[in-house]
């Protein structure tokens, strides 16, 4: 089971994600994130806390989002990632490709520069 929820709807915009990340819901998490970009939003944060599986169905979703998102000059954020999802993003060399943060501080830091 796949539950998002928009924290915030102003960008950039929130999205808390909570469960399975695989082949059944990233189609859910592919269509949210689709109308999101199409709506004119540029940054998306995507608050992993609550995620404790993905699959590379998943990563592929967030590969191509990030593409749309970039071609409108937008940034997808990652932040809270449980250890275990963390391992997975820098095996996968994820880690490298988007930007990740520990904490929503880390996040504000770096925005705020």
């Amino acid at each position: 089971m796949l539950t998002m929820s928009k924290i915030t709807s102003t960008d950039p915009i929130i999205i808390k994600i909570e469960g399975r990340i695989d082949g059944l819901t990233s189609k859910q998490v592919s269509a949210e994130l689709d109308e999101i970009i199409t709506s004119g939003v540029k940054n998306i944060v995507l608050d992993f806390a609550g995620v404790y599986y993905l699959s590379s169905a998943g990563i592929r979703v967030f590969i191509n989002s990030m593409k749309d998102i970039n071609t409108v000059g937008g940034q997808l954020y990652f932040v809270s990632l449980s250890h275990h999802i963390m391992e997975i993003f820098k095996i996968s060399g994820l880690s490298n490709v988007f930007k990740v943060f520990e904490s929503y501080q880390e996040l504000t830091d770096m925005l705020n520069y």
